[in-house]
């Protein structure tokens, strides 16, 4: 029989979102076929980029090299987003299942720009004019799929919101699931994250969010019974990071110009709940005096928990590149202003998020505590029938 998965990423659903979504009936459905398991450790840097590259290769960043969503340009006013797939430097469930033959369906997953897949229509993330976005999503997706996919579904999103974009989203994919059946399938819905940064993590609108979610998980798994060829499919619900309120954002690149220091000689990037200071200047100069000084004083600032830890700074690969790096204090984020945010170290109390899989060989109605982001793809490979490649993680269900 054939082996055909379906990836449903719920992007900022945080493992404290699990009780709610356990009284929706598709959640909760899915959940009584299969395993869930919770309280799941994501991989440092915890933003959407990275996480969704580990869950496509189950290798911490340093190893795959995505570190953030967005590259760090000394000085540039605008963003380069990590979204290309060739930038992947390991096997990932995209090469591999392209390698065996087998026809994969993507709309919307992070770090697939320009792979060549069958059904493919590429997120292409930024503030950018919708011209300019309409004609990326076609370059570095399938041309025709992504002008028909409009065509088809581009009435959900004359006004854009999280919740037209997946309706969006999950029309597409529903229909490529009913009418051509691909071998693996990867959705990504934004709705809770980009609901959970307008108006905080712990809102009735994210509640509500949670609620949209469902419904759409509901159109997945009722284009998978039209297929007519349900139990070919295995399903995997995940969500990639958690998300926390915060009240005040500051902006340490500001800060740095403020103090007198070129971008020449020391730069921040911004990564919400973390960041990263890269240093030019050589310590036994004037300009490396000042970065130093400034550094000091940065650490004992009140909106500052800790130092990033040297294994934090090699296993994100933020070492390649910065020199030194920092977390925010409960409440506190870097960069763009937000009333929720993650971005944040993985050893934050109540800061975990989860995965459902429902599929043959796996245990049914059973809830297991304390899992990893890095075991979803060695669950994804076995679950696809995929010859294994070296992953930092293991399946931990069958």
């Amino acid at each position: 029989m054939p082996k055909r998965l379906l990836m449903i990423s719920f992007d900022a659903v945080a493992d404290r979102d699990i009780p709610l979504l356990m009284t929706l009936p598709n959640f909760s459905r899915l959940c009584r076929r299969g395993t869930l398991v919770r309280e799941v450790e994501s991989v440092f840097v915890t933003n959407t980029y990275p996480t969704h590259t580990t869950i496509q290769t189950g290798v911490y960043p340093c190893s795959h090299k995505i570190m953030d969503n967005t590259k760090h340009i000394p000085g540039a006013s605008g963003e380069a987003w990590n979204f290309l797939a060739k930038e992947i430097r390991v096997p990932s469930l995209v090469s591999e299942s392209l390698r065996a033959g087998k026809k994969i369906c993507s709309v919307l997953y992070p770090v697939t720009g320009g792979a060549p897949i069958r059904w493919h229509f590429p997120e292409i993330a930024g503030d950018l004019p919708t011209l300019t976005r309409a004609m990326r999503t076609i370059r570095y997706g399938r041309p025709g799929y992504v002008i028909l996919s409009l065509l088809r579904f581009g009435k959900y999103i004359r006004n854009v919101t999280p919740e037209s974009l997946d309706r969006f989203t999950a029309g597409i994919a529903a229909r490529t699931i009913a009418r051509h059946k691909p071998e693996l399938t990867m959705v990504h819905l934004l709705d809770a994250d980009g609901t959970k940064h307008v108006y905080g993590p712990d809102t009735k609108e994210a509640e509500a969010a949670i609620r949209h979610l469902d419904d759409r998980l509901g159109e997945l798994l009722d284009a998978v019974d039209r297929t007519g060829n349900a139990g070919e499919y295995s399903i995997l619900v995940f969500s990639d990071h958690a998300c926390l309120s915060v009240h005040t954002t500051i902006e340490p690149g500001k800060d740095l110009l403020e103090a007198g220091i070129s971008p020449a000689d020391a730069s921040c990037h911004d990564a919400g709940g973390s960041c990263f200071f890269r240093i030019d200047a050589k310590p036994d100069t004037d300009a490396g005096r000042r970065v130093a000084h400034f550094l000091t004083d940065f650490a004992r600032r009140p909106e500052i928990e800790r130092e990033i830890t040297s294994d934090e700074m090699r296993s994100s690969g933020a070492s390649e590149l910065f020199s030194t790096g920092f977390i925010a204090k409960e409440g506190f984020s870097f960069g763009e202003v937000f009333l929720g945010q993650h971005g944040y170290s993985t050893d934050r109390p109540g800061y975990h998020t989860f995965y459902l899989a429902v599929g043959e060989g796996v245990p049914a109605d059973q809830v297991i505590p304390g899992g990893r982001l890095i075991d979803i793809c060695p669950l994804a490979i076995d679950l696809l029938g995929l010859p294994a490649w070296r992953t930092d993680g293991h399946n931990a269900i069958m």
